[in-house]
């Protein structure tokens, strides 16, 4: 991930194209149940059209969170502030 760091210029947290309320960055510890979660909705369905686990499945992604290897989304809060007055 260090190499798209450099190629792509990210330094710090990315912002989705087209959105306003979506930032990308480096995934937490306390996110790993969560990716867990997409990796396994995203390789379950073809455990029975090939036989076997998918390699992502069984990754560390609590070491690849550490790594920096590991990225999310998250939607920006709205702030509202109070009416003066």
């Amino acid at each position: 991930m260090a190499a798209l760091r450099e190629c792509s210029g990210w330094d710090q947290v990315g912002t989705v194209r087209g959105t306003t309320d979506v930032r990308i960055r480096p995934a937490v510890p306390a996110g790993v149940p969560g990716v867990r979660k997409v990796v396994d909705a995203a390789f379950r369905p073809h455990i029975a059209r090939i036989g076997l686990v998918s390699v992502p499945m069984e990754a560390d992604h609590a070491a690849n969170v550490a790594a920096g290897r590991v990225f999310g989304r998250r939607r920006r809060r709205e702030t509202r502030r109070a009416p003066r007055g």
